[in-house]
């Protein structure tokens, strides 16, 4: 089951007559308990609503009831009954006549749901009005509690925690997820790890446009005490920056899912490989050549890896990020070191999504927001100073900004979201087609790294019969969703690793291992059976592969197979 919230719980003990949730600390997770967020704190580890009539009126009945069967005989199983007689008068019911629905109460001063609703709608969206009247309702009015949000207090056991991943998590400490962040990092120390004459493209929150400056001058900006503008930096990727790649990583669960990672270990271990070779004395000129060739072939595809897991993220106050998917439907995670976020999140059901594509892929009109025809499914996460959230696949959100904040955080591919990659990214393609976004804001690469993913990784495992068994179901995922490519017009712009012929021989490959494969009846494993994790040992590079169903029996037990020879 989905945990909830206390004010669900405490709102189901309000009407004795009807089954409430079971109140307990575990969810089925692939046939295993999830153990419970510590309550070392004393407070409640699910984020909750503001305090209403219907949270209050659960308090005191629950208050009651633990009184009262502390002064009587009555067991704890039949004090229940007992109570509702004398605390709660008996309904009377009247075939056919609505029981009358509880109004909402909000907060003296604060606007009620139809009022905040209409306060939008008079303004054009993320402007400076817009964000005022947002700022004053946003924290009442978008708490769906049909979406599940799983906060617990540390990163240890992240596997078991996270589970199958179909649902938003919040760690409030990092100690755990083997993420590693600059102890120092802050507006007074930015320049230590981001040059001062970096030049960054900055947008403006409420007009909307963009520019280029230094790190410097953008510093310089959140110093004065009467700002003009709202800067906002989203589009800063440090993976080539030294000063704060070398000091950073991201969380583990990041690195050992992403298909990015996976595709480049091999690569390097490639080029490494060939490099040796070269070492060694060739005077067979054909053989040079042909490691010379093999050389720069790796080297091209390494540097043309695209880069999207580390961004450092810097805000300021009142900056208002509009409502989207993240490019080609990647994961996030998201980590802030200084200030404070608000998500708003909604889940990706069929309903929201035909929503959301056919905004996609129309022209906007500045008057019209998406956020009112998904108003009642929005989810508010606040990621306080410390947090970390990990976000899946295809999650529409938004992201306003209460005070001046630094974040690290990033996109990345996986294994399970392979169809809802392929589905974004042909949406995303309309979208350019129509100018509705540019070519920009697209994942760059993508298909180069499932061609590559597929030819380099997942076709030399379904020739491996020690790595097919965990490869299978994965392979024919991608298979479907390269074969169902326009293989005449899917070109990448600026390199194309494969030409057509070539991805046509990957494909034929591809089919001929998978029915091979099942020539031979092995049952085929889920796809999130296995996770792989690249790891340094004596023979070299290597790929571990995590026995996800079992990691309660296994702990950091690994089944292990070389990728060498």
């Amino acid at each position: 089951m989905s945990l909830l919230n206390s004010s669900e719980m405490l709102a189901s003990q309000n009407d004795f007559s009807q089954p409430g949730p079971s109140m307990t600390s575990t969810d089925s997770l692939n046939g295993r308990k999830r153990p419970h967020p510590s309550r070392s704190s004393g407070e409640d580890d699910r984020q909750t609503d503001l305090p209403n009539s219907t949270a209050q009126n659960g308090s005191n009945t629950e208050m009651v009831l633990s009184r009262t069967c502390q002064n009587s005989a009555d067991t704890p199983a039949n004090a229940p009954e007992r109570i509702l007689k004398k605390t709660m008068p008996p309904r009377k019911s009247h075939k056919n006549t609505p029981i009358p629905q509880q109004e909402e109460n909000y907060p003296p001063g604060y606007p009620d749901k139809k009022t905040f609703r209409d306060s939008l709608k008079h303004h054009p969206r993320t402007s400076q009005a817009f964000v005022e009247a947002f700022k004053k309702g946003e924290h009442i009015h978008f708490h769906n509690k049909k979406v599940a949000l799983h906060i617990w207090e540390d990163g240890q056991n992240y596997m078991e925690k996270i589970g199958d991943f179909t649902e938003v998590h919040l760690f409030k400490s990092r100690e755990g997820l083997d993420m590693k962040v600059p102890k120092e990092l802050g507006f007074d120390t930015l320049t230590d790890y981001i040059p001062a004459d970096e030049s960054i493209n900055v947008i403006d929150g409420y007009s909307g446009g963009s520019q280029d400056m230094t790190m410097g001058d953008l510093l310089e900006e959140f110093k004065k005490e009467i700002r003009t503008h709202t800067y906002n930096v989203l589009s800063l990727e440090f993976s080539e920056i030294n000063g704060l790649n070398k000091k950073f990583n991201e969380p583990a669960f990041v690195r050992q899912s992403s298909i990015v990672n996976v595709l480049e270990t091999v690569l390097k271990r490639k080029a490494d490989e060939i490099e040796r070779r070269l070492k060694r004395n060739y005077k067979n000129p054909k053989e040079l050549a042909e490691l010379l060739h093999d050389k720069y072939y790796y080297e091209a595809k390494l540097k043309n890896l695209p880069s999207y897991q580390k961004f450092l993220l810097v805000s300021m106050k009142n900056a208002f990020t509009d409502i989207h998917v993240d490019l080609s439907a990647t994961a996030v995670y998201y980590h802030v070191k200084k200030g404070r976020k608000v998500f708003y999140v909604a889940p990706p059901t069929a309903r929201n999504l035909e929503i959301y594509k056919r905004y996609e892929t129309a022209p906007q009109d500045d008057d019209v927001w998406i956020g009112e025809a998904l108003f009642d499914q929005w989810k508010r996460v606040e990621i306080k100073e410390g947090f970390t959230a990990i976000i899946p696949a295809g999650w529409i959100h938004f992201v306003y900004t209460p005070e001046d904040s630094i974040v690290v955080g990033g996109n990345f591919l996986m294994n399970q979201y392979l169809d809802k990659h392929f589905e974004f990214t042909e949406m995303e393609n309309t979208s350019v087609e129509l100018n509705v976004i540019d070519r920009s804001n697209m994942f760059r690469g993508f298909y180069n790294v499932m061609w590559g993913y597929a030819d380099e990784v997942l076709l030399r495992n379904l020739k491996n019969p020690r790595l097919a068994f965990g490869t299978y179901n994965i392979a024919n995922d991608l298979h479907k969703c390269l074969e169902s490519l326009d293989l005449d017009k899917e070109m990448e712009p600026e390199f194309d690793w494969y030409t057509k012929k070539e991805k046509e021989d990957i494909l034929v490959e591809m089919n001929e291992a998978l029915n091979k494969y099942l020539a031979k009846k092995m049952p085929p494993q889920p796809e999130t059976q296995m996770i792989p994790i690249p790891k340094m040992t004596e023979y070299g590079e290597v790929i571990f592969y995590l026995d996800r169903d079992n990691l309660a029996q296994y702990n950091d037990a690994f089944k292990i197979f070389l990728f060498t020879n």
